[in-house]
C-alpha cells in the first residue's frame, strides 16, 4: 500500500514512557492513566476520525503544552515557550 491522501484510517494507541517523560500523539489523549508493571506511566490516544497515515504522529520527552486555540496546542521543550 502506497501512503497517499486517499488511504486514511482510525487508530489508538497505548503508550508507556518512563518517569519525568510524557507522550504526546495526533489524537484524543486520555490524561496519564497509571503505571505499567515495570513502573513506567501509561498513556492512551484514540483517533475515530479516518485520516491519511503521513499525518499520525507521536512524540515522547520532556514536554510542556501551551493552549492557543480550540483545537491548537504547542509542544516543546520547557524554556522554549514564548
Amino acid at each position: 500500500m502506497q501512503d497517499t491522501p486517499v488511504y486514511k484510517v482510525p487508530y489508538s494507541a497505548s503508550i508507556a514512557v518512563d518517569a519525568g517523560y510524557v507522550a504526546k500523539m495526533s489524537a484524543i489523549g486520555d490524561a496519564a492513566g497509571g503505571s505499567d508493571e515495570s513502573g513506567r506511566t501509561k498513556f492512551s490516544f484514540k483517533q475515530d476520525v479516518a485520516i491519511t497515515t503521513y499525518m499520525i504522529a507521536l512524540v515522547v520527552g520532556d514536554l510542556e503544552t501551551k493552549k492557543i486555540g480550540d483545537r491548537v496546542n504547542i509542544i516543546t521543550e520547557p524554556g522554549q515557550m514564548n
